[in-house]
């Protein structure tokens, strides 16, 4: 399902999220891949370009928020957190600046596709980029990594006193890369999209389209301990519950880092 153009693309374009410009995006729908299940709409930046995208960085501080495990459905992959509450003020304000991009570009790909995808299948609602957290974990963006013969072939580099780009040529395999990025760490991703995808029919009653997603290269900042953090909750019975116990706190809002996309 990944990018098969037919006509050649000239070279990657890489762009920071504040260089991104969603409008540049196209779209074509690839009929050699539109056979089974999923539809398959090809993406091209600036016309003929591959477009590669430079993420923040962020800590891989909570389990279900990092790579997926060898047990996982989709075990090649990860999910992206984007911690808004995060003591590191610097990576918040990151991760909310990428949070109003992505955001951004959902917009233009519903407009640009949203009415040819719905008149073939009415039923079909679009998956944001970002997924939104239904618990105290940050949201998040799941990433894929392609492999061949078993191997990455996302690069792999470290940020070192001598290097800031370390090419770490021994990490080839998933197992490999969890291993090489403990809980704790921060983490930068560069990315690119790899299609746009349809479902012909519903899967556990949900019919879906959005953008995938792969890892070009990742790149440890910082190692971390890797002991990931706990949630602060309590499990208490019926009988224990005190409602008079319950406070309210504001919690820092996602629209704080959205208040430009109805411009």
């Amino acid at each position: 399902q990944y990018n098969t153009k037919s006509k050649q693309l000239k070279f990657n374009k890489a762009v920071k999220g504040e260089s991104f410009d969603a409008k540049k995006l196209s779209f074509e729908r690839n009929d050699n891949y539109s056979k089974g299940p999923t539809v398959i709409y090809n993406v091209t930046y600036d016309k003929e370009f591959k477009l590669t995208l430079q993420g923040p960085r962020v800590r891989l501080d909570y389990k279900h928020r990092s790579f997926a495990s060898e047990n996982d459905f989709d075990p090649n992959s990860m999910m992206l957190p984007f911690d808004l509450n995060c003591k590191d003020e610097e990576l918040a304000k990151a991760a909310g600046q990428y949070i109003d991009v992505l955001t951004k570009m959902d917009k233009v790909i519903k407009k640009k596709l949203e009415k040819e995808i719905t008149d073939d299948y009415p039923n079909c609602t679009f998956k944001p980029t970002i997924i939104t957290s239904n618990t105290d974990l940050p949201d998040y963006q799941k990433i894929k990594f392609s492999l061949k013969n078993g191997e990455l072939r996302s690069r792999v580099y470290e940020k070192t006193d001598e290097k800031a780009m370390l090419h770490r040529k021994d990490i080839v395999t998933m197992e490999q890369l969890r291993d090489f990025v403990p809980f704790g760490s921060e983490f930068q991703v560069v990315i690119e999209p790899t299609c746009v995808w349809v479902q012909k029919e519903e899967n556990n009653n949900k019919q879906q389209w959005g953008l995938s997603w792969r890892a070009s290269y990742v790149r440890l900042c910082k190692v971390g301990d890797g002991v990931p953090l706990e949630l602060n909750t309590q499990t208490l019975t019926t009988s224990e519950f005190d409602v008079n116990q319950v406070t309210i706190t504001e919690k820092q809002s996602k629209e704080k880092h959205s208040e430009n996309l109805q411009n």
